[in-house]
């Protein structure tokens, strides 16, 4: 730029000229663009952090969903186990009793069982002891109908 000085008008008064020599000129323009630059980037600093307290609320909000997930963990997987129909895994009983021959208690048998239990099948081991004979042990096969 070639030019000495620089005018401007006031806002307070229509009349009033002030003058500038051109290295002030010049320094009053660095100013205004650096102020310009300084707001731009103070609005995108604004946008940055409304984003990044946006993504702390969500993943807080995950942080608590996973939490709760957690602690009721046994339960979803009760509840999934159910609507999926798992066989569930096979249990170890022992059973023991008193039996009878016929519908009297005339003669009472002792009884005990040892069984692998599945789904719909029981395997295992029945003792029956019987005071007059001697002990019956056999093997047992057990179908579940209903």
């Amino acid at each position: 730029m070639g030019f000495k000085a620089i005018s401007q008008n006031a806002t307070q008064s229509k009349d009033s000229v002030v003058v500038l020599s051109e290295k002030q000129a010049r320094a009053v323009a660095t100013y205004l663009v650096r102020y310009d630059f300084l707001k731009n980037v103070a609005k995108e600093q604004e946008k940055r952090i409304s984003n990044f307290q946006k993504v702390i609320v969500k993943l807080e909000n995950t942080i608590s969903i996973k939490d709760s997930i957690i602690f009721y963990q046994k339960d979803y997987i009760d509840a999934q186990n159910t609507i999926l129909k798992i066989k569930p895994k096979p249990q170890f009983h022992v059973y023991t009793g008193v039996q009878s021959s016929g519908f009297t208690f005339n003669i009472p048998l002792l009884s005990g069982r040892v069984l692998l239990e599945c789904r719909r099948i029981n395997f295992g081991i029945q003792y029956i002891g019987i005071p007059t004979i001697s002990n019956q042990y056999g093997l047992l096969v057990e179908y579940k109908l209903f």
